[in-house]
């Protein structure tokens, strides 16, 4: 076509008339043609990124969006037609450094890729995966900006709580291995408490309660049990003592627990409890209750930093559920946002700065509240404290009579009693105070040394006092053989750790008793006359020939 209008004469327009009307025909076809096939490229491609589970957004040569696919509705908060004409930076939230930074490496490159913090709509923070492109004509005209956005948050979260969850493992790992440096210097630390608490009880016998020897000799003792639940209480808190659910008396609980925080609190913190009962019982695990209070004490600390009042209180709630016992504690910090309360006792939440708080602590106090039946609520304001309200069902608990302290317990019979103890001074004692009240005794160190003396004196052996753990064999396999010997000896386990721990399942216990070190020498005796006329009544009750 074109050679017949390149050839055809000026003058002969007639001849090149069809020629142009063909020519031209064609070229409106073509172009028609190219229109269809590219807006059906547009709107397959408006499809796909419709489709996609990406945040697609395509902005034009002056940052303006011009497209907003549905999961950046769904990923920003913002609809289609809010964000039309607007720029990336309102998705900055203010701080769009990395943003423009990304954006300008893409105009520059042609392509960005990384990791941006940008803000949704309702103010909430978003982790996002980033590809950003830059299109350019021929001549480096820009034409278009293309933005893709990947939710990576639950990952980083994910991520964020398995750093933590190891560094959890790691000081779980620490505090396990110096659990057991503490069961092992605790059950030495035992063995001297019981000697101590032992002869002092024997030297009081010597004086009149009201002379100045029995006043320092009562001094002393008093010492020793506050030693001993010390250690008991560091044993607890280091997960040497299982969990056991018993009557548990709050008053006295929250007053043997926070002399042992008040060096903890420091100076500016100034320590008060309020007792509007005499007694509060709830059916709890002491260490566990221990637990929330040093949890919520401390908590309270470091809501005071340039310190304040910190209130415990212990008290009674009547409704219609029945009675509960009431324990709050309240302090004159910083207090907390709506937001934050909202969160408070979510799993690894903290306001603390990091390296500072697991986020597990109210966590754990919540659990542990709501396993005993309670309720816990938190009521706060910024500037004026705050105050965590416990109630726990309230109950009567099954009290036996108890022996005062000074009592000698009588000995059920002219018995012998075997004594198994590796450690000279508890040994001594023990026997020094069966002796003095009036029973005969064998001492032996070693559990050949016992096994031998009880050949000796075949048949007269009533009673079996060993420790659990001994060098070489130990007092439960001991307890066994003599039983096959003996099957109505009596048994008293004694050891520095707790029944529990040294006890292997199976260990037939409900005839035989467990006296945990220290014990004092009226304890010792309870245990053993208990033991004896329990044997007694078995030996009478056997039929006669």
């Amino acid at each position: 076509m074109v050679s017949v209008l390149l050839s055809a004469r000026p003058w002969d327009w007639q001849a090149a008339l069809p020629c142009l009307g063909g020519g031209l025909a064609l070229g409106w076809l073509w172009a028609a043609g190219w229109k269809r096939r590219a807006r059906a490229a547009r709107e397959d491609r408006d499809r796909l990124e419709e489709a996609l589970p990406l945040a697609v957004v395509r902005a034009n040569a002056q940052g303006r969006i011009r497209s907003w696919n549905p999961a950046a509705e769904e990923l920003f908060g913002y609809a289609s037609k809010e964000m039309l004409g607007s720029t990336l930076s309102l998705l900055a939230g203010g701080g769009d450094d990395a943003l423009q930074a990304g954006r300008r490496q893409a105009r520059e490159q042609g392509r960005w890729s990384g990791e941006l913090a940008l803000v949704r709509r309702d103010g909430e923070r978003v982790d996002c995966q980033a590809l950003l492109l830059c299109q350019r004509a021929g001549g480096g005209l820009i034409l278009e900006e293309l933005a893709l956005f990947s939710d990576v948050t639950r990952l980083r979260r994910s991520e964020a709580a398995r750093v933590r969850l190891e560094d959890e493992l790691r000081q779980s790992q620490k505090m396990e291995t110096v659990g057991q440096l503490a069961g092992g210097l605790a059950h030495d630390f035992n063995n001297l408490l019981t000697s101590i608490l032992g002869y002092a009880r024997i030297l009081g016998h010597s004086f009149e309660p009201d002379s100045e020897e029995g006043r320092d000799l009562a001094e002393l003792e008093d010492a020793g049990r506050r030693a001993a639940d010390l250690t008991r209480r560091l044993l607890s808190f280091s997960r040497q003592c299982p969990t056991r659910v018993a009557p548990v008396e709050l008053v006295e609980l929250v007053h043997g627990t926070l002399p042992l925080l008040r060096p903890s609190l420091g100076a500016a913190v100034h320590l008060e409890v309020e007792e509007e009962v005499a007694a509060a019982w709830v059916l709890a695990d002491r260490t566990e209750l221990e637990q929330v209070i040093v949890n919520l004490v401390l908590n309270a600390r470091d809501a005071m930093p340039e310190g304040g009042r910190l209130t415990v209180l212990v008290g009674e709630s009547r409704g219609e559920g029945g009675d509960s016992v009431r324990l709050a504690v309240r302090d004159e910090g910083m207090g907390m946002t709506s937001e934050t309360l909202q969160r408070i006792f979510d799993p690894f939440f903290t306001t603390k700065a990091a390296g500072k708080g697991t986020g597990l602590g109210l966590c754990t106090v919540e659990a542990i509240i709501e396993r005993y039946g309670g309720s816990i609520e938190v009521a706060s304001e910024l500037g004026r404290g705050t105050t965590f309200d416990i109630l726990l069902p309230r109950v009567e608990p099954r009290l036996e009579e108890a022996r005062q302290e000074g009592e000698w317990i009588a000995p059920v019979g002219a018995a012998t009693v075997l004594v198994a103890e590796d450690e000279p001074l508890v040994s001594r004692m023990i026997c020094y105070g069966l002796r003095e009240a009036g029973y005969a005794v064998l001492e032996a160190r070693t559990a050949a040394e016992a096994r031998q003396l009880f050949e000796t004196h075949a048949g007269s052996v009533a009673l079996l006092v060993t420790d659990v753990i001994m060098p070489g064999e130990g007092g439960v396999e001991l307890a066994a053989s003599l039983r096959e010997r003996d099957p109505a000896l009596g048994v008293l386990y004694i050891s520095g750790y707790h029944e529990d721990a040294v006890l292997p399942h199976g260990v037939p216990i409900d005839d035989a008793a467990f006296l945990e070190k220290p014990f004092t020498a009226t304890q010792l005796q309870a245990a053993i006359a208990s033991l004896l006329a329990d044997r007694a009544g078995s030996q009478a009750a056997l039929p006669r020939a």
